[in-house]
């Protein structure tokens, strides 16, 4: 990075004119100027500085004071000179102190809605970028084709005209809209126009964008007990008030609640394909049911499909946006999870009535997702490349998990979570024994670059039950074995 003349020019006017009568030599207070700008870090590391010729010209002095001016700054090690490529900032020593405000001082200034997010942040899975091993929601991001995604992208750029630059309509483009539909039509029995499809940075967004659309605040939601942490987290900053339902190897089973709370439940957050944590998948009758209970109780459902090209789903049994004859399911589908988590692209399907709002608060909000990447994995599903990767990710993902149960199954204090379990997905549960808390092995595991997600976290209720997921799949064969070799370590302690 290059320091533009007229700034460095500017720290250095700056100094001139407050040691106007001081007795400083020049070069001394030209010194000052710039060590300051280094040391405060207005000119950061890796700044290139000019040439010493072109600063004394511009500042009026001779090129001798210029160069004595850098040889003290080189002296003092906060610039480096390298044959024929100038003098670099080095220095690296200035650190801000960010004074993180304390919870009252921040108590009068927020809105309410601010409040609540920041009271249930704790909920949201965050992990450092550097640990990998055995994450949950990561695929297994060794096998993207990154070289069919760069083809497309410079066959976009190559092709791109000025036009294609400007504004985009906030539900996406049309294109992308249209192979969506196609594609959920022939993977997932879902008929819908292309109008209905909303494309979104992921789940959450959708979670975000639905939550604004229908609820204010106290409005009664209904989640599967246990859930995504996150999207417990979402609808606690909204301000709902939460129910959980419990699961069993059917699926959410709503017969645990009374006609009164069904009647004020104005949501219901559902991953009928692969329940998340436990995995089972839910049945046709209960299907069938809960579509029945939201039209009598003007109930609107979350239809989740988190992982949907992993696990598919049984023969016989529809989607609940395919069974609802009432139009009042909302589906949800992402890219993230099946390709990588920095694509940023998701999509739902909304019922008619409900696309014209959805699209005013998306228009306030987010606006539009990167036209660029929608053009790129539009024709990444169109040229069935997406169907390729999907094979492969499910054929890996299988030897991956064989591997994983295998050299786990020797960790006495983990028991395999296989009860209800019965939808393919990828990630393992593991049940904990002798009453170890999950945060103090997550913690354990964590300084040993390896990770976890905890159990008790997805619980929206008091009672929480100990346990690890873990995400094989994003896991090379040959680090598995060593990796869960630092797990055992971890439990011994």
């Amino acid at each position: 990075m290059k320091i533009s003349i007229k700034q460095l020019v500017g720290f250095i006017q700056s100094e001139l004119n407050v040691n106007r009568d001081s007795k400083k030599l020049l070069y001394q207070t030209i010194y000052e100027a710039i060590k300051g700008g280094i040391v405060n870090g207005s000119i950061p590391k890796d700044s290139q500085l000019p040439p010493t010729r072109k600063l004394a010209n511009e500042l009026g002095v001779s090129r001798s004071t210029i160069v004595t001016v850098y040889d003290l700054l080189r002296l003092e090690r906060l610039v480096e000179s390298r044959g024929g490529a100038g003098f670099k900032v080095i220095y690296e020593n200035y650190t801000r102190i960010f004074n993180e405000p304390k919870d009252e001082l921040l108590e009068g200034e927020l809105s309410e809605m601010a409040k609540s997010f920041y009271k249930n942040v704790h909920r949201v899975n965050i992990l450092d970028p550097g640990q990998s091993a055995f994450r949950p929601g990561l695929p297994p991001v060794d096998l993207f084709p990154i070289n069919t995604w760069k083809k497309l992208v410079n066959q976009f750029w190559q092709l791109v005209r000025a036009r294609d630059l400007s504004y985009y309509p906030e539900n996406g483009i049309e294109s992308l809209r249209s192979t969506i539909a196609d594609y959920l039509r022939l993977t997932r029995g879902i008929v819908c126009h292309k109008d209905q499809i909303m494309i979104v940075g992921g789940s959450l967004q959708s979670l975000y964008l639905i939550g604004s659309l229908l609820l204010n605040p106290g409005d009664s939601v209904l989640l599967e007990n246990p859930t995504f942490p996150n999207v417990h987290s979402l609808f606690s900053g909204l301000r709902a008030d939460i129910t959980g339902v419990p699961v069993d190897p059917e699926g959410m089973n709503l017969d645990h609640l009374n006609d009164r709370v069904l009647k004020d439940a104005k949501l219901i957050h559902i991953t009928p394909s692969s329940h998340y944590p436990l995995g089972m998948q839910m049945s046709y009758d209960r299907r069938k049911r809960i579509c029945q209970l939201a039209a009598k109780n003007n109930l609107f459902i979350i239809e989740n499909d988190y992982e949907h090209e992993v696990n598919g789903m049984q023969i016989g049994l529809k989607t609940l946006y395919a069974e609802d004859v009432n139009n009042r399911t909302f589906y949800l589908g992402t890219f993230n999870r099946i390709l990588h988590p920095s694509v940023r692209l998701g999509y739902m399907v909304v019922p008619e009535k409900m696309v014209a709002p959805i699209r005013a608060i998306a228009r306030h909000s987010h606006l539009m997702v990167s036209p660029s990447t929608q053009m790129v994995i539009d024709e990444f599903i169109q040229k069935d490349y997406l169907h390729m990767h999907v094979r492969k990710v499910k054929h890996v993902a299988q030897e991956r998990k064989e591997i994983f149960e295998k050299h786990m199954s020797r960790i006495k204090s983990l028991a395999l979570n296989e009860s209800s379990a019965n939808a393919p997905s990828l990630h393992n549960l593991y049940k904990l024994s002798n009453s170890i808390p999950d945060k103090k092995a997550i913690d354990q595991m964590s300084e040993r670059n390896v990770t976890a997600h905890q159990l008790s976290k997805c619980f929206v209720s008091d009672k929480k039950e100990q346990g690890l997921i873990f995400g094989y799949s994003c896991t090379p064969h040959a680090s598995i074995p060593a990796k869960i070799d630092e797990i055992r370590k971890a439990m011994r302690n």
